[in-house]
């Protein structure tokens, strides 16, 4: 299905250039300790977007019902925005938020593709291990992070 979104457009893309993976929707990367997922998300209320982070636990879970995890069964899951600091929060909203006019397609698609590749894709690699876990927690990377308890038992 095609689509003039340019959330989406600029996240697909960057996404797929990253070779990450798509699949009911969402995008994710098969790593040896984890499963990465990002999804983008629309607003019930309006044209608001936001891309979700989703880093599944391989070692945190018995089974796996289907694969890739849906972003809502990640053990650690967080919104892009998240990661920025405070002061850049509410920028990264209104470059979301398709109902804002005062961006242009093309710039915002640009900018997009900029938080993506610079900002999600590396701190989702730098979470795909243990190690790179504990160093992301212990930087307060994942402060804003929802943590499933058997990560925080098991990792942290």
């Amino acid at each position: 299905m095609k689509t003039e979104n340019s959330v989406k457009l600029a996240t697909d893309a960057t996404l797929k250039d990253a070779h990450f993976l798509r699949k009911h929707g969402s995008w994710y990367h098969d790593t040896e300790e984890t499963v990465l997922v990002v999804d983008v998300q629309r607003s019930n209320f309006g044209q608001q977007h936001y891309i979700n982070l989703g880093i599944f636990v391989k070692a945190c879970s018995q089974t796996l019902a289907r694969f890739p995890p849906k972003e809502s069964e990640c053990h650690i899951r967080l919104r892009l925005e998240s990661l920025m600091p405070e002061a850049d929060e509410e920028s990264v909203r209104t470059l979301l938020d398709l109902d804002n006019q005062s961006i242009g397609s093309a710039e915002r698609q640009k900018r997009i593709r900029g938080l993506v590749s610079g900002i999600a894709i590396p701190f989702l690699l730098q979470c795909s291990t243990r190690t790179g876990l504990r160093d992301a927690k212990r930087n307060g990377r994942l402060d804003a992070a929802v943590i499933d308890k058997r990560v925080r038992e098991a990792i942290f």
